[in-house]
């Protein structure tokens, strides 16, 4: 009835439906040739907008959709990002990451200014096009259970410092807009001043200290509270409201509803939750992600693009050998052999989701350093360059199989990862049993587990048994065992067990169907309450399931045989039963 009642509302939930229907077709149609979702939601944006079949032309209302879209996706970038690996070879990936940025940058600079780009335009769109696929490459490395190899390492590496250097890239457009002489925030006519210069600074300051106040003094109390209460929903809604709020102080103090979000995530990540609410907050996420790219799809125009077809494959490649080459000396020149640095370079030779986002930073009437046809360029080649993602994985690969040159530069006398590069394709991945709830029957299978040195993981919902475990020493993580983001921190990719113990049925086949999906040779063991419940934990992956009331059957017959002595044991407990147990 509201939105019958209002023309505009009714006009945007029918744009929404024609883009989700549309990206979601498209996107299944490009996942029979492997092609990742990215590019499958730009064409599909492309085929909508007025550049293609004109179905929808004002995209100004869904644009502001993209732009939430945009502070969730930082928001969660910031929140995934695993300081625990940065801090333990932070020399390594802040050496290779930050080699590698900078390498890109200067080089695909270098070369737009050497066809004709502006200085301060060419800054820019090198320090986008030097970011790589986050999502891209790591969904293919967990996909592929690379992430724990050599390889695998030193690129999430390189990823986690691009995506922190997102933020000083942001920060730096303005000035970059200034030297270009774009920039229409300073307007001395209007009179702007140095002084209203400071003052925005002094704001922006002190918003990013009240935001870090609050995420680390009253959001983790805020949380504790809702995981005392049992409410997921209350968990997710403070968690949502903190990056939503995040973002619109960043917009309203002036450093950016991007940075805002993604220091909002950095926060939330800092707290033992994190992953549990990354795995509710992912689906929102994901579904504002295709509104996005679809949105942004809508600024290419078909006549555009097939007049700079040359201009724009011939970018693409130019892009993939350059950062290519870039990346893999930045990654060489800390120590890495070649043919992992060359390993690295391929895989991350492709543009990425920030790419977009600096991008269309840069293009904002404030800051007016990109035009709309250079806009419309780097998009296509943005895309074209995720879209080759499966010849680079290949390439990747070859690399590392084929190259056996092994010299390091004279510069690096020892290297951690260096001795373990020879043989990358032998790693053994090590063996993690995986312990879901520790109550009684929990801590019973971690002791059961202790006298075979196993590397215990221990999943679990009481943020006081997390806390606990941790000040320990051990691997405690906090959230829903069901949840695939859960399952993934914990390592089930390399699991060789998975226990559950407890007692939630629900969350008990979606963690039988999540852990076989991300690994199918893991073996699963699952608590039961009742025997009627067998048969639905195997059928969707369980390999032994313990029975409660068949366990407590047999133990009361031991102890009634022990108190009556003389019946037998088919007298009390019918056969079938026992034998089941």
């Amino acid at each position: 009835m509201v939105l019958a009642a209002s023309g505009t509302s009714n006009l945007l939930v029918v744009d929404l439906l024609i883009i989700l229907a549309s990206a979601g077709v498209v996107a299944v149609a490009m996942r029979r040739f492997k092609l990742p979702t990215v590019p499958a939601y730009l064409i599909a944006g492309f085929s909508l907008g007025p550049g293609g079949l004109g179905l929808i032309n004002d995209t100004e209302e869904v644009r502001a959709i993209g732009d939430l879209a945009i502070a969730l996706l930082m928001f969660g970038i910031g929140m995934h990002l695993d300081w625990r690996s940065l801090k333990r070879r932070w020399k390594i990936m802040v050496g290779a990451g930050a080699a590698s940025v900078i390498t890109c940058t200067l080089v695909l600079a270098v070369a737009l200014l050497a066809v004709g780009v502006a200085p301060p335009v060419a800054l820019a769109l090198g320090m986008a096009l030097s970011l790589s696929s986050t999502a891209v490459v790591a969904r293919l490395l967990y996909a592929l259970r690379e992430h724990t190899r050599v390889k695998g390492q030193l690129a999430l590496g390189v990823l986690i410092v691009q995506d922190i250097a997102v933020f000083a890239m942001l920060l730096a457009l303005p000035s970059l807009a200034l030297w270009n002489g774009t920039l229409a925030t300073i307007d001395t006519a209007s009179g702007a001043s140095l002084a209203s210069v400071a003052q925005q600074i002094g704001l922006g300051t002190l918003a990013l200290a009240g935001l870090i106040f609050v995420g680390r003094f009253i959001l983790p109390r805020m949380l504790d509270e809702a995981s005392r209460m049992g409410s997921d929903e209350v968990m997710i809604v403070i968690a949502t409201a903190f990056a939503i709020g995040a973002a619109a102080l960043g917009a309203a103090s002036g450093i950016g509803p991007e940075l805002g979000a993604f220091l909002a995530g950095i926060l939330l990540g800092r707290t033992i939750f994190k992953h549990h609410i990354s795995g509710h907050v992912g689906t929102l996420r994901d579904l504002f992600i295709a509104v996005f790219f679809t949105t942004f799809g809508m600024y290419l125009e078909s006549s555009v693009l097939l007049d700079q077809a040359h201009i724009i494959i011939g970018a693409t490649i130019a892009l993939i050998l350059l950062k290519t080459i870039a990346i893999s000396f930045g990654c060489w020149v800390i120590g890495a052999t070649p043919r992992l640095a060359l390993g690295c370079g391929f895989l991350l030779a492709q543009a990425g989701e920030f790419s977009l986002i600096i991008v269309l930073a840069a293009s904002s009437t404030m800051l007016g350093l990109i035009d709309p046809i250079m806009l419309q360029r780097t998009t296509a080649v943005v895309a074209l360059s995720i879209a080759l993602m499966p010849l680079l994985a290949r390439a990747s690969s070859l690399a590392m199989y084929y190259l056996h040159v092994d010299f390091s530069p004279p510069w690096i006398r020892s290297f951690s990862l260096q001795t373990q590069t020879t043989t990358p394709e032998t790693d053994t991945p090590p063996t993690i049993d995986i312990v879901a709830g520790y109550g009684v029957v929990g801590r019973a299978a971690s002791m059961a587990l202790r006298s075979h040195d196993s590397d215990i993981r221990v999943i679990d919902m009481n943020p006081v048994t997390v806390r606990t475990g941790r000040e320990e020493g051990q691997r405690f993580i906090y959230g829903d065992m069901g949840s695939a983001d859960v399952l993934e921190q914990a390592g089930i990719a390399d699991a060789r067990l998975l226990i559950l113990t407890a007692p939630d049925l629900d969350a008990m086949e979606r963690a039988c169907l999540n852990a076989k999906r991300m690994n199918p040779n893991v073996r699963i063991i699952a608590r039961a309450a009742f025997e009627s419940q067998c048969d639905r934990l195997h059928s969707v992956g369980a390999d032994e399931v313990i029975v409660e009331e068949i366990t407590l059957a047999v133990a009361l017959e031991h102890a009634v045989m022990n108190v009556l002595g003389s019946h037998t044991a088919d007298e009390i407990i019918p056969p079938t039963v026992r034998d089941t147990a």
